[in-house]
């Protein structure tokens, strides 16, 4: 059975899943009326972390990448890029990645301009241990909600994540073997001296040295 998550609008605060977030959110900001924005949809690969934005169009692909390492994904200051089939934005391009024939281009690079010719973007934080995500454009000339550059609309809640040994809520993951292990409080033992991680909202979740916290924009 395939799991999903659910979130709520903070337009009006109902609750619905992804599939029906993506309606509801077009229906709700366009009762706002038009203005200068893009609608995004930032999600995971296996879609169970998801967050809606509106953008303003000019901001750089810096200021996203800095809300989505403060979001979801900042753990030791690893590097990202941002990715079409052609193009690569880079923090600091000419860096020696491999652009796999991509064109390397910075991240000082406008959102509108991004996304010109390409309704989807893929970003990925850490080279190594990487988080995926895809940042896919839902709608534009949308109106701000606030008067940030960036804000959140919906997100995702916590997935259900069960110990393994008493099936209650997790809050601890133990990461030192190849799939991290969740456990409750009550199931860990405190002189079990192997890695832990909490368990947090984020698909960075168990990776590397993530510990949150998670700031929205």
């Amino acid at each position: 059975m395939r799991l999903t998550t659910r979130g709520q609008c903070r337009l009006c605060g109902q609750t619905f899943n992804k599939a029906q977030m993506t309606r509801h959110i077009k229906s709700c900001l366009a009762k706002r009326g038009l203005g200068s924005n893009m609608l995004l949809l930032v999600q995971d690969r296996s879609g169970l972390f998801w967050v809606y934005v509106t953008a303003d169009a000019s901001i750089a692909l810096l200021s996203v990448d800095w809300a989505l390492r403060n979001l979801w994904l900042e753990c030791c200051g690893h590097m990202s890029a941002f990715s079409d089939i052609s193009v690569m934005y880079l923090e600091h391009p000419e860096s020696g990645l491999p652009g796999m024939g991509s064109t390397e281009l910075g991240m000082d690079v406008s959102l509108k301009k991004a996304m010109q010719s390409a309704e989807t973007l893929k970003y990925e934080y850490d080279f190594g241990s990487t988080t995926q995500l895809t940042i896919r454009r839902l709608a534009e000339n949308v109106s701000p909600v606030n008067d940030e550059n960036l804000a959140v609309l919906a997100r995702n809640d916590l997935p259900q994540i069960n110990c393994l040994v008493c099936e209650k809520p997790a809050t601890i993951l133990m990461v030192e073997d190849w799939e991290p292990e969740p456990y409750c409080e009550a199931c860990w033992s405190d002189s079990d001296e192997r890695m832990t991680l909490p368990v947090i909202n984020s698909p960075r979740m168990g990776v590397c040295g993530y510990d949150g916290p998670s700031v929205e924009p």
